[in-house]
């Protein structure tokens, strides 16, 4: 059995900072707007997701960075993966109800 303290066989898939105090370099972080994220990362609308009652929308900045914003346009939280990688399947993990913007059933 695996001591609970060891990381021996386990690996970080994705950071989920959302808290107000982490920022950026540049000052970016939860509260912010998407316009005022807009000018720091390159967005794309990349899929909506509701969870408790609340409804995101997850915008993909680039080298693996995704930002979710509720429906006020304020960033609640960013997700960074390894680069190149979109946030699909971490999402469906996490909430199971993602619709990913442009799929077809």
């Amino acid at each position: 059995m695996r001591s609970p303290d060891t990381l021996d066989s386990g690996r970080v898939r994705l950071i989920r900072p959302d808290a107000i105090h982490y920022r950026d370099a540049g000052g970016i972080g939860v509260g912010n707007t998407r316009r005022e994220v807009a000018q720091a990362y390159p967005l794309e609308f990349y899929a909506t997701f509701t969870h408790a009652g609340h409804t995101y929308r997850i915008f993909a900045g680039g080298n693996g960075i995704s930002f979710e914003f509720g429906t006020d346009d304020r960033y609640r939280a960013v997700v960074i993966l390894p680069a190149g990688r979109l946030p699909g399947e971490t999402y469906l993990t996490l909430y199971g109800n993602i619709e990913v913007a442009g799929a077809t059933e």
